[in-house]
């Protein structure tokens, strides 16, 4: 079975979807949803430059944005792709993603 990803704002915007998230970039810009992404910059196992800023280059490409985070390193364990959360007491992170969600939350 096919992982499947659907907006319960608008349903059928996506078919079944078995591609990498960087192919969605043009139904992701049509639909005009808030992305937030925070990335480690030596994550060896989804490398952001193929992943991430790739997708943030097709979403502009398109009319839309993709905010990014940007995580220094990973865990040694992960291969950089898990890491912790970058200000969890109220840094610059936490107040870009606060901002964020309430920019797109009309605050």
């Amino acid at each position: 079975m096919k992982p499947s990803i659907k907006s319960p704002s608008k349903p059928g915007i996506f078919a079944t979807v078995s591609k990498n998230p960087v192919e969605l970039a043009a139904p992701l810009a049509k639909a005009k949803f808030p992305i937030l992404h925070i990335v480690s910059e030596n994550d060896r196992v989804l490398p952001p430059a193929e992943n991430t800023y790739l997708l943030q280059q097709r979403l502009e490409a398109q009319g839309h944005t993709l905010d990014v985070i940007s995580v220094a390193e990973g865990t040694k364990a992960t291969q950089g792709h898990h890491f912790s959360h970058p200000d969890p007491h109220g840094g610059a992170g936490t107040l870009r993603a606060r901002h964020f969600l309430g920019a797109r939350d009309g605050r």
